[in-house]
Parts: structure tokens; sequence; C-alpha cells
């Protein structure tokens, strides 16, 4: 169990109970609600849901738990109404009250190394490019953050001591408390006169932790909300919080409380919680080789036999398939009618790969995507590509892709000498596809992850001064190869997309691909 934090106030077992009930339907609608948008963009949701809910949800669990022992054991020995005081409950009610009003939230009650792990900065947890645990070294000193939010970039610690408690914390250290010292005015900021103060501690321990930590470029913010504590009434407390705020740290006192009766969590609340990331799409997503394959690949498309000639990466790819269905579990949700654009050296790389390995429908699959032939309508398009495939397609489904004429070079001249230098790591055709994505401010698609790290770590490296020119891009969590076509020698067998299909075979995938 957690501190209380001096939180010492009388409820009522029908009171506690209550308000513990209220708690668990949030925090259950919120973590049905999380499961909804990391189902589309995971494999692992409900892992996902459990490591940013798990330990908010294990400690109200703990505290109704304890307190109902509390309460039976109370009862039975003084049937009469009672009052209990010291639980935590207030707490994580405050603690929810707040994340309510954030935005973007990655985690809840999360533990975050205080100093350098091996003189190295570290990963914020939150949205880089793609999601980052951020985990700190077990051996490392660590504090807890109890809501993470804006993609990583915010961090909130929430207090529940009283001003009462807070004096009283002060008087036990020495302080003169209620003398005013004129001449101390030149030293409030001073850390030293607080170093010892519980409330200062935490303060500081969340700053050191978040000047060692980077997220995309920059330092997490602290916020520190004080649930009980006025600003403005006791010059001693005031010092205080002048001092916590010296720190770097930002200070939000929120009086007594809020004595509102609790509002209903709606859906557009949670959606802003923890909004879905397609929802941050540019109208036009730039799309990467890697992504151009999948649309196109027979393992996408049909069900597929393991064939003589599949090395070891196309039989991954294809016991990956049979778990996870690539395009109505990622691409489809991700796509939906948003129009497509690709870089001409990435499409020169796919149909050099599909005109030299891929087999006969993975070839007409390609012409169906990057159809240039102006005679042929968009719905003689779709209606082709669909009846090349066990899956359905999104109602406005934008094919073909729109291909952009031009030169990595030329796309580079538009960004920072820094961008420049961090796409010299990447290799092409990657490198025009990132390069023409970040020069319009496109949203990216790939399933590159190798390029993603890399990408990644560079940008973080540059620093501070470098946070606003980060590229919008998506990492799907899989990729796909082509079914291919054996070397000379090898057996094969056909596949028999049309008559799989036609045979009312057809895959109803576990998920379904929603319009938006």
């Amino acid at each position: 169990m957690i501190p209380s934090q001096g939180y010492q106030m009388d409820f009522s077992s029908e009171e506690l109970r209550r308000q513990g009930e209220e708690l668990r339907s949030k925090i259950h609608a919120f973590a049905d609600h999380y499961r909804r948008v990391v189902d589309d963009i995971s494999p692992y949701g409900a892992d996902m849901v459990g490591l940013m809910i798990g330990p908010l949800r294990t400690l109200l669990e703990n505290e109704i738990q304890r307190l109902e022992g509390v309460i039976k054991k109370s009862e039975k020995e003084t049937p009469t109404r009672q009052t209990f005081s010291g639980s935590n409950l207030p707490f994580i009610e405050a603690l929810w009250n707040r994340a309510e009003q954030c935005e973007n939230i990655v985690a809840f009650r999360k533990w975050v190394s205080v100093g350098l792990i091996k003189e190295k900065e570290l990963l914020a947890p939150g949205i880089h490019i793609v999601p980052s645990p951020g985990d700190s070294s077990r051996k490392a000193q660590k504090t807890i953050v109890d809501i993470i939010a804006d993609d990583g970039q915010t961090w909130v610690k929430v207090y529940t001591t009283t001003s009462k408690r807070l004096l009283w914390d002060m008087t036990k250290l020495g302080w003169a408390i209620g003398i005013d010292e004129e001449e101390s005015d030149e030293d409030e900021s001073g850390a030293g006169d607080f170093d010892e103060l519980p409330i200062f501690k935490c303060a500081k321990d969340l700053a050191d932790a978040a000047s060692v930590h980077r997220i995309r470029g920059k330092h997490p913010v602290v916020h520190l909300v004080l649930t009980r504590i006025n600003e403005g009434e006791v010059k001693d407390i005031d010092r205080v919080l002048q001092g916590i705020r010296n720190l770097g740290v930002n200070v939000s006192c929120c009086g007594g409380g809020s004595n509102t009766p609790p509002v209903p969590l709606s859906s557009e609340t949670m959606q802003r919680m923890a909004p879905s990331p397609f929802s941050k799409f540019t109208n036009v997503l730039n799309i990467d080789t890697s992504v151009l394959i999948a649309l196109i690949s027979d393992f996408c498309h049909t069900h597929v036999l393991s064939k003589p000639h599949f090395h070891r990466m196309q039989r991954d790819h294809l016991a990956n398939e049979e778990k996870w269905h690539m395009l109505p579990c990622w691409i489809y949700p991700a796509i939906k009618d948003h129009e497509m654009v690709c870089t001409k050296e990435a499409v020169d790389t796919c149909e050099l790969i599909v005109n030299t390995l891929g087999t006969e429908t993975e070839k007409a699959r390609m012409k169906l995507v990057l159809s240039d032939d102006p005679n042929v309508s968009r719905e003689k398009i779709i209606k082709e590509y669909r009846e090349m495939s066990i899956y359905d397609v999104p109602e406005g489904f934008q094919l073909p892709l729109r291909v952009v004429d031009g030169k990595t070079a030329e796309w580079q001249a538009h960004l920072p000498e820094e961008v420049k230098q961090v796409l010299e790591e990447i290799n092409n055709p990657t490198k025009s596809v990132f390069a023409y994505g970040w020069a319009e401010q496109l949203t990216t698609l790939t399933s590159n992850g190798v390029a993603i790290s890399k990408l990644t770590q560079t940008l973080e490296y540059l620093g501070e001064g470098f946070s606003d020119a980060w590229p919008l891009m998506w990492l799907f969590p899989f990729s796909r190869a082509l079914v291919g076509t054996p070397k000379p020698g090898r057996e094969t067998e056909p596949v028999t997309v049309a008559e799989e299909r036609q045979s009312g075979e057809k895959t109803i995938s576990s998920r379904v691909v929603e319009d938006s």
C-alpha cells in the first residue's frame, strides 16, 4: 500500500464503498476503451492494457480489499455507523480526476530512474517515432510518476498532503513557522532549507529523473498537483512551493479539492485521454516499399501452403500470417479511405522485386496497385483487386497509388541540414520515402523497423534544438515478403485464389475492418 501522504479525512463505510465502485467502474471502462485502441495497432493489446492501466487498477483493487476487511471487522465490533480515516481512495480519486483532464496518456504509476545509467541519458516512456516503454534498470534509484501524458512529454505527480501536515513537517525540522524574516527574502530560492521535507524530496526526485530522460529530443515537463494545499495563505508554505518551482517543476494547487459530485466518464473524455493514433494521420499517406509489398503479396491475400522453395523468412511470414492477418488487422484499419502516394524510387524498387521474384498473381496485383492507365476507372481497379483476395477492402479504399516523380536530393533540399545528416544513415529507396514524407509533412507508413530504430536513436541524440523537426511516421508491427517463384528445378504449386474464394472458403478475419 502507498503512503496516504497525510490525507486524513473521515468517511463512512457507505461513502468509501460508493467511491471505490465509482472508481472501479471508470477505470474498467477506460481499460475497455484503451483495449479497442491498441488492438488496432499491436498484436499484444492485452499486454499493453496491463502495462498502462494495471498498476493503477491493482492499487485500487488492493485498497478496496483492504477497506472491506477493515469495515467488516469494525461493523462486527460496533454495529452503529462508523467513520474511517487514512484511506487511499481519496488519493486514487484525485489521481483519476487529474487523468480525466490529460491528453494522450501512455502510462499510470510508472517507475522511472532518477539518475543516469551507464552515463547515458534514457529514452523516456512514450511516443518517440514509435512507442517505447522506457523501463529503467532494476539497479537504478527510482521514483514513481502517477500519470505520463502528452505522448510522454508530461509527467504528473498527485500529492494529497494537507497544508496542516506540511506545516507540521516543517516544524519538526526546526522551521520557525509564522516568523516574518524579511532579511531571508533573497534566499527564498535556496533549496538547502527544504531538502528534508518529504514533498520537496518527491519533487526533486522527479526533476532529477526528468533531467536524465529524453522524449522526442526534449526532457519531460514535471507537474506537481497539490490537491489539499492553497497558495497565498501561509508565507512559509509559499516559500516551499517557490523552492519546488525553482527545480523546474510546475506546481498546481487545488485547495481543498473538488466538492462537485462525480461526473460519468464520457466517450469524448476517454478519446482525449487515449485517442486512436490514426486520428493524427495526415489526409494523404506516404507509403514505402515494405507496405507496397504487403499490399501485393500472396501471403496477405490468400491461404498459402508451405512450398519447397520457401526460405526461413518466408516460412516465418507464413506462420505469422496464419495468426495475424496483415491486411484486415493492421494495414486496412490504418489506411481506410486515405489517399496514398509513393515516391518513384520506391515504386521502381517494388517493380524490380515483383517482376523478378513475384508470382503471376503478385504481378497482376502490382499492376492494379500502381496502375497508370487513365482509361481504367478506380472502381474497376478496386473490383479486380478485391477479386484477387480472400479479404474485403475498406469502403473508400483508394487505388491506385499516386506516384510522386522526383529525386531524394530534391526533397532533401527543403529540409534542415540536421535532417539531411540523419537521412544519410538510411539506404534507398527508404531514404527517398522518408525524405519526401518529411519534407511534405505527410504521415509515412512503413514496416521497416530497422530503419525506424536507427532514425529514432539518431534523432534523440540531436537534442532539444532539433525537437520540432521530427517526422510523422507509423511503423506496422509486421512485414511481409512475396511468395515468389522457385528457382529453376524446384517444385512449386500454384496459388488458387479465385477457386478458394468462389468455393466459399473465404476467411472471416477475427477483426472487422470498420469504415472511418
